[in-house]
């Protein structure tokens, strides 16, 4: 019996079914919530020291509350990059009464996107993080 794959785009599609299905039925997080959560994703994403250039912040947009720009090592594989962020998101940054998230793998790019929900009560947050490989700069000949 074969198993069956689920491609990154079906992934995507799931977790976006149930980030609208949470949007529906709670409120987003507090503006001064959201600029505690900008700091404990920067500082996560920067104790792991596979991310340089790194920018955290906040918006008004409801699919991204939480966002990160920022660049990983030229030396790095895109998948272990990828299994640091589900990983920080599983275990340093997701609320504990629900959470969904996808993580999308492309040539010398990774995002993380994740909705959570502490209580079924409270605010949801929503979280978009992008990480692209770093650029070695070239090097000038040695002029003689």
């Amino acid at each position: 019996m074969g198993t069956t794959r689920v491609t990154e785009e079906e992934r995507l599609i799931r977790y976006r079914r149930l980030r609208t299905a949470v949007q529906l039925n709670a409120g987003p997080e507090a503006p001064g919530r959201l600029r505690e959560l900008e700091r404990r994703l920067r500082d996560e994403l920067l104790a792991t020291r596979l991310f340089v250039d790194l920018e955290a912040g906040h918006t008004d947009d409801p699919d991204r509350l939480v966002i990160a720009l920022g660049q990983f090592g030229p030396g790095l594989d895109e998948r272990d990059v990828a299994r640091c962020l589900a990983w920080l998101w599983q275990e340093k940054l997701r609320y504990s009464l629900w959470e969904a998230h996808a993580i999308l793998v492309d040539q010398d790019h990774v995002e993380l996107q994740g909705a959570t929900r502490g209580d079924s009560h409270g605010p949801y947050v929503t979280m978009h993080v992008v990480v692209r490989r770093a650029r070695v700069p070239l090097q000038r000949a040695p002029l003689n």
